[in-house]
């Protein structure tokens, strides 16, 4: 059998709507004190992740100075395989002489005697994207009215190695003259191998022309 009671007086009411408020301020403070929990629980979380991410950033500097080496030498092995970016058509290596080419020896003097002379920062000039000296204005005129004559060939890369596929910096005073043009090498014996076969300058002058063909397409 069901229980109903019923309530019809004023005070009944009152006291059934006193109730009510009661119960809604209880419900009210327990909202409060559980967004309050929540606050603190957020906020003790926040520093719990900073703390742990000053406490990472050591390991992670470690980490990427431990790497880098690794990356920078196969990026550096992967450079080397290419050409240098120097010129439309042809570049030429500067011999890490403070961005002058040839060491700042006179292009002009290799093909005017056995030994290269050195050129004067009074008589320089630009071209190809390097600075190039010379050891008087009229090697300096003869320079700039047929550079593809007067520089050094296959970018200024060993001739011997080129003829093998192989991007190798050469000396600027180890050089040979070779059906007029100027062919630069890394060692003497290099020098001597190269002049010893009579193919030797076609294959390295076609191996460069596919490498810079190559390097246009990419």
């Amino acid at each position: 059998m069901a229980l109903t009671r019923e309530c019809g007086s004023a005070s009944c009411e009152a006291m059934g709507n006193s109730a009510k408020r009661n119960s809604a301020k209880r419900i009210s403070a327990k909202n409060g004190s559980a967004g309050t929990s929540c606050a603190r629980l957020l906020r003790h979380g926040a520093r719990v992740a900073g703390l742990a991410l000053v406490l990472a950033l050591p390991m992670l500097a470690t980490d990427v100075a431990a790497a880098s080496p690794d990356a920078t030498n196969a990026g550096t092995a992967r450079l080397a395989l290419l050409p240098p970016l120097v010129g439309a058509l042809e570049g030429v290596r500067r011999h890490d002489h403070a961005g002058v080419a040839l060491e700042g020896f006179d292009p002009v003097t290799y093909f005017l005697g056995a030994s290269p002379r050195p050129g004067d920062a009074l008589h320089e000039a630009v071209w190809n994207g390097h600075a190039w000296r010379f050891s008087s204005a009229a090697n300096r005129a003869a320079f700039l009215s047929r550079p593809d004559v007067y520089a050094p060939r296959l970018g200024g890369n060993d001739a011997l190695a080129m003829t093998e596929g192989r991007m190798v910096e050469a000396q600027a005073r180890i050089a040979a003259i070779v059906d007029g043009r100027l062919y630069l090498f890394h060692t003497r014996a290099a020098r001597d191998a190269f002049l010893d076969d009579p193919d030797a300058a076609a294959r390295a002058e076609r191996v460069w022309r596919e490498s810079r063909e190559r390097l246009a397409r990419l």
